[in-house]
């Protein structure tokens, strides 16, 4: 049996093959050998969770007795697709359907070679497949090449919805989504911009559902859609303006490949350059809330131990069914609403600049992690002062979304320029953990300020100054 040892939930089309019929499992080899090493155990733990959320995806009306760690995604997604129609998403057939379950199976497959920007490694590994791979991938079942990078390019933006959801993508990544030339499988027989949005989201939506809690799956899901709705808005306003242009100077036919070819580059960053600016402050907002999520529930505890006593009323007097400090950062009630964040942009006095450079900023790589860093340190940070100089909830997070806020539009002020001319630019930010001890000590120490004297701008220099920085083409 193929992947034996691997555990899935569901009888997948793979199970009643070998080892020698699946293309490149010398790569699934290599995570098995690193399995005793933590990476390699959770890696394979994800990849065996994201195929069985793909499944439900794909049949969840037809699961009637969901395996154990299911039966809440199972009973939530059916209450919640009565309103938002995954289902239209799912192909009808099987040959598809058995498509995105191999997506999902190779989905990760990059970080075998590297981390960061896995997902481009990944879907060259299966694009580049010699031909001994290739045909393994017909007997499996793939009707063509095409299929084939249909599937590569599906891995290569696998997590783009889901960067997006973070805050650590804007609208303008999805340039190469919607580009023939960087996607092209939009020039390939049947496979429309919009069907490749509704794959893409349905891979997006299973990699993330493996790693967030059931409690969030609605909250996350609904996002997802709403990002999936506005980009499927903007590929119809990109094809009725490229019939528009083809009617003018007879260059084309106007058939589905003839409109897709005939794609310009700015017809494409021009809705996608005003949504993202537009969703500003929508992004500023999920990138607090998801470095909220990410702090450690010790930390909370510890602060919640200093404050229950001396801010309860005050916490009751926000939501009064909220008594737990960590609930109280996390609630999606709590931080949906973007006033706070007008309110930031407002106090520190954005350029005019700031929402088209930080748009065209449009990947964070790790921001995630780095955020969630910075955040806990922050806090850590209050918890060494006194009884009578602690914040209380409301009061330490408007100051901790100030500090996030502000370090961004540093982050745009000192690295914005490189987006002149529309160049679109992706940057790595180191994480703090990574800083050794005793400067990260110094950081926060500037962060917080010493006997109400601030160096903060002092302390964003540091932080930024040895970031990654790459251009996105095109």
């Amino acid at each position: 049996m193929a992947l034996a040892g691997w555990e899935f939930s569901f009888d997948m089309p793979w199970s009643n093959k070998n080892d020698a019929e699946l293309p490149n499992i010398s790569l699934f080899r290599n995570i098995e050998d690193d399995e005793k090493l933590k990476r390699g155990k959770s890696l394979k733990k994800h990849i065996e969770k994201v195929v069985d959320f793909m499944y439900l995806l794909l049949y969840y009306d037809k699961v009637k007795n969901a395996p154990k760690g299911y039966q809440d995604f199972v009973s939530n997604i059916r209450e919640f697709d009565e309103r938002q129609s995954i289902k239209e998403m799912v192909p009808s057939g099987e040959n598809e359907k058995n498509l995105l379950l191999y997506t999902a199976l190779y989905h990760d497959i990059g970080k075998i070679v590297i981390k960061a920007r896995h997902g481009s490694f990944g879907g060259d590994i299966i694009k580049n497949s010699g031909r001994v791979d290739r045909l393994k991938f017909f007997d499996l079942g793939f009707a063509n090449h095409n299929q084939i990078f249909l599937m590569s390019d599906l891995i290569r933006f696998h997590d783009y919805f889901g960067t997006l959801q973070t805050g650590e993508a804007s609208y303008l990544l999805f340039v190469e989504v919607l580009y023939p030339i960087t996607n092209n499988s939009l020039l390939l027989e049947e496979h429309s911009a919009k069907r490749f949005l509704n794959y893409l989201l349905l891979i997006n939506m299973a990699d993330t559902l493996a790693s967030i809690e059931s409690k969030e799956i609605k909250e996350v899901l609904s996002g997802m859609i709403h990002d999936h709705k506005a980009l499927t808005k903007i590929d119809e306003d990109i094809v009725k303006e490229t019939k528009k242009s083809l009617s003018v100077s007879h260059t084309c036919d106007q058939d589905d490949f003839g409109i897709v070819a005939s794609r310009k580059l700015d017809e494409i960053v021009r809705p996608l350059k005003s949504t993202t600016e537009i969703h500003t402050y929508e992004r500023l907002r999920r990138i607090l809330r998801s470095g909220y999520k990410t702090i450690k529930k010790d930390t909370f505890n510890k602060y919640q131990e200093r404050t229950k006593e001396a801010f309860t009323d005050e916490i009751k007097r926000y939501d009064d069914q909220i008594f737990q400090v960590e609930e109280w950062f996390r609630s999606y009630k709590c931080v949906s609403d973007l006033s706070p964040i007008m309110a930031c942009l407002r106090a520190i006095k954005v350029r005019k600049e700031f929402y088209t450079e930080f748009a065209f900023i449009c990947k964070l790589d790790y921001g995630l992690g780095f955020v969630g860093d910075f955040l806990e340190e922050l806090i850590k940070a209050e918890l060494l002062k006194s009884d009578n100089e602690i914040k209380s909830p409301h009061d330490l997070r408007r100051d901790l979304s100030m500090c996030v806020v502000e370090l961004m539009n540093r982050i745009v002020e000192t690295h914005g320029h490189f987006t002149s001319n529309e160049t679109r630019i992706g940057i790595g930010l180191e994480r703090l953990s990574n800083i050794s001890g005793e400067e990260r000590e110094k950081l926060i120490k500037r962060l917080k300020g010493e006997k109400g004297s601030f160096k903060k701008a002092e302390a964003y220099a540091k932080i930024i100054s040895d970031v990654n920085l790459w251009i996105i083409k095109p």
